[in-house]
């Protein structure tokens, strides 16, 4: 049985998927929400393109046969190693948001201790007594502390910008997981 929502879309939808191959700029949930479809059936789409003869291709572009029906066909004549890593590669992140989401994650490894850091920090005033006694000290903090305070001035504007629009509800990431932390 073919999906109702599929119905008619089925080579754009194919076509779709074989662009996710080479255009790393949507994921496959975004890819699916664009058909209103689930990410599973572009899954199933992408192993069609890649796996499927043209007999299958054409099958499901003419509506003929299910995405699911002629996927399931496929993923059974393939060698274990190549079914081990579809199943890896299931998951709808494309690279390049997977890249991203390594990047944030490396740049919160940072950043998350420097900020307990300086919450776990003596005040000022009593900094100000440590590192004055010690001149390596001295001349770190003296080569450092502007550039510091104007990152940490641009942080904490940056900071204020993005709750007060998700306060207003025009913040773009509201409702997203924080997936770095």
């Amino acid at each position: 049985m073919v999906n109702v929502k599929v119905k008619g879309a089925e080579k754009d939808i194919l076509e779709a998927a074989r662009k996710t191959y080479t255009d790393k700029s949507k994921t496959l949930t975004e890819v699916a929400a664009q058909f209103g479809v689930s990410r599973g059936i572009i899954t199933e789409a992408r192993i069609i393109v890649k796996y499927g003869t043209e007999r299958e291709i054409d099958l499901v572009a003419e509506g003929k046969v299910g995405f699911t029906t002629i996927a399931a066909e496929i993923k059974q004549r393939l060698d274990p190693e190549t079914r081990r890593q579809l199943k890896k590669n299931a998951g709808g992140v494309s690279t390049a948001h997977r890249d991203t989401r390594q990047q944030q994650a490396d740049i919160w490894s940072k950043f998350a201790p420097m900020l307990h850091g300086v919450l776990g920090l003596p005040s000022p005033e009593d900094m100000v007594t440590v590192v004055k006694a010690n001149q390596v000290r001295t001349r770190i903090v003296n080569e450092n502390i502007e550039i510091a305070t104007i990152w940490m001035e641009e942080f904490a504007n940056a900071w204020q910008k993005h709750v007060n629009s998700k306060s207003n509800g025009s913040d773009i990431n509201a409702g997203r997981s924080n997936e770095a932390a």
